[in-house]
């Protein structure tokens, strides 16, 4: 190579690379008000690599970040969307009330760019007291918020809630594979087995989205899913064509559910 392109690739290189962290005797990053605006500037402009990482180290600096964010934040939604996806992800698990309380008021508003980052920060480390206001979001036209706020709602309430087993059971209908997904899982977790026979459905799914076969993907992630939960699935291969016999799932029955569900098949659905 010649030396040229080798000193302009190292340039390239210098350019790109974020600018160092200060840090103390102890070789941890120092929490001054320089590093802090160094990582914001990282999490807004860095690459996409660079911007998630930023943010998770901001959160590290604690209440000197959350009050630098607060101020950066602005009054208006437009202000906290100017943050950045990376940042608005991370505001929640700063626990700090004056951000959380900017967090629902973007939820809310079907222009803000960052709606998906913006539920899954607010379900980091949800609040009891936050229940209906999550559960406003079960029904979201956005399928990462409807994930975002199931899941959340799983981290409030007890296992046996009835609320929510109903309102997962509900979900296990959704039309985005991945809400399907964690809402069996969820029932699963407590107890209700059954549930997994959606993913057994979503082994024959022959989705497809702008001629891309989806369904194949949601097969992939069904099959993983159930064998990481020991349920059996053989024969079967995700890449073949989702007819006939070829989503036949075994041991079903290998964590039975501790209580009966309503309404856990199809079939029983139909009956009622």
């Amino acid at each position: 190579m010649h030396m040229p392109l080798v000193v302009a690739a190292l340039v390239a290189a210098s350019l790109s690379a974020p600018a160092p962290i200060g840090v103390q005797d102890d070789g941890k990053p120092a929490v001054t008000r320089e590093n802090i605006d160094k990582l914001v500037r990282h999490a807004r402009t860095g690459s996409a690599v660079i911007r998630p990482q930023a943010a998770d180290r901001l959160v590290s600096f604690g209440g000197p970040a959350a009050a630098r964010l607060l101020e950066l934040s602005g009054d208006s939604n437009a202000d906290l969307a100017a943050l950045g996806t990376s940042l608005v992800e991370v505001l929640g698990r700063f626990e700090d009330e004056r951000l959380r309380a900017k967090l629902w008021p973007a939820l809310d508003d079907s222009e803000f760019p960052w709606r998906p980052a913006a539920s899954r920060s607010l379900g980091a480390a949800p609040l009891a007291s936050e229940r209906e206001r999550f559960e406003a979001f079960l029904d979201d036209p956005i399928a990462p918020v409807r994930l975002a706020v199931l899941e959340a709602l799983s981290k409030i309430t007890e296992p046996t809630d009835e609320r929510f087993l109903r309102q997962a059971v509900r979900q296990l209908s959704d039309d985005n594979d991945y809400v399907r997904r964690a809402a069996a899982e969820l029932l699963d977790d407590r107890g209700h087995g059954r549930a997994l026979l959606w993913l057994v459905e979503d082994l024959r799914r022959v989705d497809s989205y702008f001629d891309q076969a989806t369904g194949e993907a949601a097969r992939y992630a069904a099959m993983y899913a159930l064998l990481d939960r020991g349920i059996e699935v053989e024969p079967y291969d995700p890449a073949a064509p989702a007819t006939g016999d070829n989503g036949r799932a075994r041991d079903l029955n290998a964590k039975p559910p501790k209580t009966r569900i309503g309404q856990v098949s199809r079939d029983e659905q139909r009956e009622g």
